[in-house]
């Protein structure tokens, strides 16, 4: 299991981070160099993911990510907030509200099965 989850929102478009009210339970917020904002939460066996159309990526299980006081073209990260707490991230329940998906039936041929057939 991670022992942290991040939810990345880059600061220059509204993302739903905030509108959510998502990230008020993070553990941590760093500030990124290009002044992006990534929010930490508790570690979960969750997947990395990402949602381009919300500017919201996700890493999880698999992921690594760059941490105070780690800097980029000697830009730092900077931990804005820190405060203890466990919450966690539900990324399957994030990215289902805000990607849903069609519901695919088993057997189901679809619109080219249907003209094929």
């Amino acid at each position: 299991m991670s022992t942290a989850t991040r939810l990345d929102r880059a600061s220059r478009h509204s993302g739903v981070c905030g509108a959510k009210g998502w990230c008020q339970a993070a553990s941590q917020w760093w500030r990124t160099p290009s002044g992006g904002l990534h929010a930490y939460f508790t570690g979960t066996d969750q997947r990395n993911g990402h949602l381009a159309a919300h500017h919201l990526d996700f890493r999880g299980q698999g992921g690594y990510v760059l941490a105070p006081p780690s800097t980029v073209s000697g830009k730092p990260y900077v931990v804005v907030h820190r405060r203890a707490i466990n919450a966690v991230f539900n990324w399957r329940a994030a990215r289902a509200l805000l990607d849903p998906q069609p519901w695919r039936h088993e057997g189901h041929l679809g619109r080219q099965g249907r003209w094929s057939a």
